[in-house]
């Protein structure tokens, strides 16, 4: 397993090329996060360790505002993020529902000076791409799953929305690894739309229909919560899964053993964190690249961790202890809070 010590090194994906201030003349800085949805888990520790950041930020720097809006609708969406080209924001961060819905707003956003960070998926009309490595992580996930079970097993994928590039390459990322092995069976793989009461119902039916289920595979940790409902009321006690996210509930699951044996380690928490770091050091002029990844690694537990390498997991693959990423999943603020851009500073 990999130590903390790494992270630091691991998740800097900033690329300075000019000596630059660490301050400019204007400290004043807006940031607004419209978001996909507001309820689900993932969501609700999104938008709070955003607004946490922006309040430690305010704090450590002075004048730095901002708050969050959600839809579940793309009209509503799109309404919301026309109200907020009419005000004086600095940067908008956008997980948009529909991704050509909302590209000609990108464009009246470059207009009026507004910074466009897209949130996980890529347009090339924004002005920055906050990605997730997510065709590495399905990959690892993937890959996880088939040396685990050491390449022969029963299983189904839940998939995201067809059409938005970050669910489509998580399940990229997953086939690719799973094709290396022939003897892991795909019995069904159906998208559940970010929605956890159709990951329900696909669980309640999958279970019916495979008596034989070895594992569920998900794009998101956010399916897992209904499945494994399912399951246990259905007496399914020896059913796997395997997640992407790195939800807190769910990490606690992969403890002692648990039933949840890999999961991808945004941490929803770290992430909105992340976007309130890479607002302030935009803001501040320092170069960042166009696509911003997200440093995501795997996350084992210590017998999966050692199964999986048993039957030819890659040792080069960077893995993180359940207890290093509950660390990185509570305090968003070791990697991306004030200190770090204090670090960053100095050190450049």
């Amino acid at each position: 397993m990999n130590g903390l010590s790494k992270v630091y090194i691991s998740t800097i994906f900033i690329f300075l090329t000019a000596t630059l201030p660490l301050f400019s003349e204007d400290n004043s800085l807006t940031v607004v996060f419209c978001n996909d949805g507001y309820t689900n888990p993932y969501h609700v520790e999104w938008l709070a360790g955003f607004e946490t950041a922006l309040a430690a930020y305010n704090n450590a720097f002075g004048d730095v505002q901002g708050y969050w809006r959600g839809a579940s609708r793309v009209e509503d969406q799109l309404a919301q993020l026309e109200e907020e080209l009419e005000k004086d924001v600095d940067i908008l961060f956008v997980n948009a529902i529909s991704s050509s819905a909302v590209r000609p707003l990108m464009i009246r956003a470059r207009e009026k000076g507004i910074v466009w960070v897209s949130v996980h998926n890529y347009e090339k009309d924004a002005d920055y791409n906050f990605l997730l490595g997510d065709l590495e992580n399905g990959y690892n996930q993937g890959l996880a799953l088939a040396t685990y079970f050491n390449g022969s097993a029963r299983i189904a994928i839940m998939l995201g929305a067809r059409g938005m590039s970050s669910g489509e390459k998580r399940l990229q990322g997953i086939q690719d690894a799973l094709s290396r092995y022939p003897g892991i069976q795909v019995l069904a793989q159906e998208p559940a739309d970010w929605d956890t009461a159709k990951a329900l119902r696909l669980a309640e039916k999958w279970y019916d229909r495979f008596p034989d289920l070895d594992a569920i595979s998900a794009v998101t940790d956010s399916y897992l919560y209904p499945a494994m409902e399912v399951a246990r009321d259905l007496g399914r006690d020896n059913l796997l899964f395997f997640g992407y996210d790195g939800d807190k509930a769910i990490l606690e699951r992969m403890k002692n053993n648990g039933p949840v044996k890999a999961d991808v380690l945004l941490s929803a928490t770290r992430e909105g964190w992340n976007f309130v770091y890479l607002a302030y050091l935009i803001h501040k002029g320092f170069p960042v690249e166009k696509d911003y990844n997200f440093y995501t690694p795997l996350v084992l537990g210590e017998d999966s961790y050692r199964i999986c390498r048993e039957n030819g997991f890659p040792e080069d693959i960077k893995v993180f202890s359940v207890e290093q990423a509950m660390q990185l999943a509570e305090e968003g603020y070791i990697e991306y809070g004030p200190d770090a851009v204090r670090e960053l500073l100095e050190n450049q």
